[in-house]
């Protein structure tokens, strides 16, 4: 099976609704599926499928918040900064499919396709230019960006808020101004932290995938922590392990003769000691 990245100029409106009804049935369904008992059986079912090449070349299953459901702050770890080498696509072509990568938790197969190298991440440029000029964001290129696309009547999205007048284009920097001072001060504390310190309900953490190469690469949200982290030299970053190679799941299981949830618990420890 193919896998091809999708730039969001190519989605359609059929995607995003799809995408909302298969993500609206699998959190109804988080309590159920989420059961340590039922989550071990389709985990298992699926690593039989992959060790067995009836999975195909590549491709992902199981969501996110059923693994979610059954180990909560488990999956919450702190890794070194330097480890993270790639950032995954957000949505992916597979085959006749169109998937966003944040909506599966195990994947097998060739994923290289879909990653990239961690540099290539646009916000980390961004981060650097508004560094070079002490913040004065309205010097920088992405802000003549922004400001040239209110012009051409395409405004441009960032954080799900779509920036189509110049104060909300000035909010967006002052945010990410406001956020790059506490991350200097603070350092990266993850969303469960934050939330704890001014009572109101936790964000979503960054997530990151384990590949079969041992690599970690960032999924989606949190890019300006990220880079922010990443500009500042932070030694190691929370993130939450929101998807894992069946291959590692398989080898684990394997080498410790453990279930699938204990082999998810074991990759978690040796993503600790880093």
């Amino acid at each position: 099976m193919d896998v091809k990245r999708v730039g969001a100029a190519h989605l359609t409106v059929l995607d995003r609704q799809q995408r909302n009804r298969r993500n609206a049935a699998a959190k109804a369904m988080r309590h159920v599926l989420g059961q340590q008992w039922i989550l071990a059986g389709m985990l298992r079912t699926q690593l039989w499928a992959v060790g067995r090449g009836k999975a195909g070349t590549a491709g992902l299953a199981l969501h996110p918040v059923w693994v979610q459901q059954c180990m909560g702050k488990e999956l919450l770890v702190q890794v070194p900064l330097a480890r993270i080498g790639y950032f995954m696509a957000d949505w992916l072509q597979l085959g006749s499919r169109r998937v966003h990568t944040s909506d599966f938790f195990l994947a097998h197969g060739d994923l290289a396709p879909a990653r990239q190298d961690i540099g290539r991440l646009n916000v980390l440029q961004e981060v650097q230019d508004l560094m070079a000029v002490d913040w004065d964001f309205r010097r920088t290129p992405a802000y003549a960006h922004m400001v040239d696309a209110l012009g051409r009547q395409c405004p441009v999205v960032r954080q799900q808020v779509r920036l189509d007048t110049v104060d909300k284009v000035d909010g967006y920097f002052l945010r990410f101004h406001a956020l790059y001072q506490s991350v200097k001060s603070h350092g990266l504390l993850s969303n469960l932290e934050v939330s704890q310190r001014l009572c109101e309900p936790a964000d979503r953490e960054i997530g990151i995938a384990l590949d079969r190469d041992g690599s970690l690469v960032k999924l989606q949200g949190g890019q300006h922590r990220f880079a922010l982290a990443v500009a500042l030299g932070l030694e190691k970053v929370p993130v939450e392990l929101r998807m894992v190679h069946a291959q590692a799941l398989v080898e684990t299981c394997r080498q410790h003769s453990c279930s699938p949830v204990q082999a998810i618990e074991r990759l978690l420890q040796n993503l600790c000691c880093g």
